[in-house]
């Protein structure tokens, strides 16, 4: 994995036993070893299976993750939107389907996913939700390879109209700076 991207990251507690499993949901020490920003907002979201939710970024509060699946299955889709990075505008998909590990994810990244079973995310953010700058990626825009890319069906797959309307992406509307030094960190246009 490049030193700017996404982070795959391995709890430090999980015990799994015969009558469930116990895990720590959230360590400040383990974020701030790999320079993870401070979470301000935690968010529960439970989904369908067949749902698709994003691809969202805010472009004056951009937000970083961490992403835990506690129940469930998903193919978590970012794609980073600071000019100037070496993964500017790849599309990159990581399965989640255990609270055993959890994903942090850069500000400056589009984020979305998609629900392959009922699913049940656990998420933190480095900002707050700001509705007057929400922005998102069209789910089905050519520039970019979704994995749902040619068998995105209204019919299967449950979203939003809003992320349905969301404009085609353009490149010369330049949304975040890139800073290579600071791996979750990015300066908003």
């Amino acid at each position: 994995m490049r030193d700017a991207g996404c982070l795959k990251l391995d709890v430090a507690q999980y015990f799994d036993d015969d009558r469930g499993f116990f895990t720590e949901a959230y360590t400040k020490g383990r974020l701030e070893e790999v320079g993870f920003p401070e979470i301000v907002q935690v968010n529960v979201s439970k989904s369908c299976k067949n749902t698709i939710r994003g691809l969202h970024f805010n472009t004056k509060y951009p937000q970083a993750k961490m992403l835990r699946v506690l129940q469930g299955d998903i193919l978590d889709i970012v794609v980073d939107l600071r000019v100037g990075s070496p993964d500017y505008l790849r599309v990159q998909t990581y399965r989640l389907n255990s609270p055993e590990n959890c994903l942090l994810v850069p500000a400056g990244y589009a984020h979305g996913f998609w629900a392959l079973k009922e699913t049940m995310l656990l998420y933190g953010c480095s900002d707050y939700y700001d509705s007057a700058n929400d922005s998102g990626l069209s789910l089905t825009d050519p520039k970019f390879e979704f994995p749902w890319r040619g068998i995105f069906d209204t019919n299967v797959h449950t979203t939003t109209q809003k992320d349905l309307d969301w404009p085609l992406y353009k490149s010369s509307k330049q949304h975040f700076g890139y800073l290579p030094n600071d791996r979750f960190g990015c300066d908003a246009f």
